[in-house]
């Protein structure tokens, strides 16, 4: 089968130019994995990691710009990055992915159309995938985010293997979103940190 990469190196060039590590990182993979997937000749799983790919670099080079971006449009965001992360994972009983993200579709309680700081979010489910998940170990990713009357609430927990406690305790990434927290959302969020019987999680509630 005859597959059009030239796509794909774009691509590769727009996330250089972006200069964001850990997003470059993820990318990289994830194209890796798709060519890896081209070349067993599967070309809808090929064509709908393409598509989904497209949209996460799309959202984060253009929502990036933005103060606030519709929630729809981060939901969608969030929920392409935990498919494609999954997607590089091998299909084994001890990897557990579970994801669940929901949205009441109705305004804020003042009127408002719904929305949030882009790419507020997304560290923690980076976060979660980079420290929670072996190949070798039984390990799992969780995360559950709701919007209910303008209100989110928001959940992720992983497994925290042994080989990445010592990177994973130094906590920068989570310095950082607690900046941009009480940047943006001061007085209307509380977020809630720890790691406990071998998980770390993460619970998050903030008015929107």
């Amino acid at each position: 089968m005859h597959v059009q990469l030239r796509p794909i190196e774009a691509y590769k060039l727009l996330v250089c130019a972006l200069g964001d590590g850990k997003a470059s990182h993820f990318l990289f993979n994830t194209l890796n994995n798709l060519y890896g997937t081209a070349l067993t000749g599967d070309a809808d799983r090929t064509a709908a990691g393409i598509e989904q790919l497209s949209g996460v670099m799309r959202h984060m080079v253009e929502e990036s710009k933005r103060d606030r971006t519709p929630i729809a449009k981060e939901i969608r965001f969030l929920e392409d990055t935990v498919d494609l992360h999954r997607m590089r994972l091998p299909r084994q009983e001890n990897i557990r992915v579970k994801s669940v993200m929901e949205w009441d579709e109705q305004p804020t309680p003042d009127g408002r159309s719904v929305e949030i700081a882009p790419l507020l979010l997304v560290s923690f489910i980076e976060n979660a995938f980079k420290y929670g998940i072996s190949i070798n170990e039984p390990c799992f990713v969780e995360t559950r985010l709701t919007v209910e009357e303008g209100v989110l609430r928001f959940s992720c927990s992983n497994s925290v293997l042994m080989h990445n406690r010592l990177e994973a305790s130094t906590g920068t990434g989570i310095d950082n979103i607690r900046q941009r927290l009480q940047l943006l959302y001061a007085g209307k969020h509380s977020l809630e940190v720890g790691e406990q019987e071998g998980v770390f999680s993460v619970e998050l509630t903030m008015t929107l």
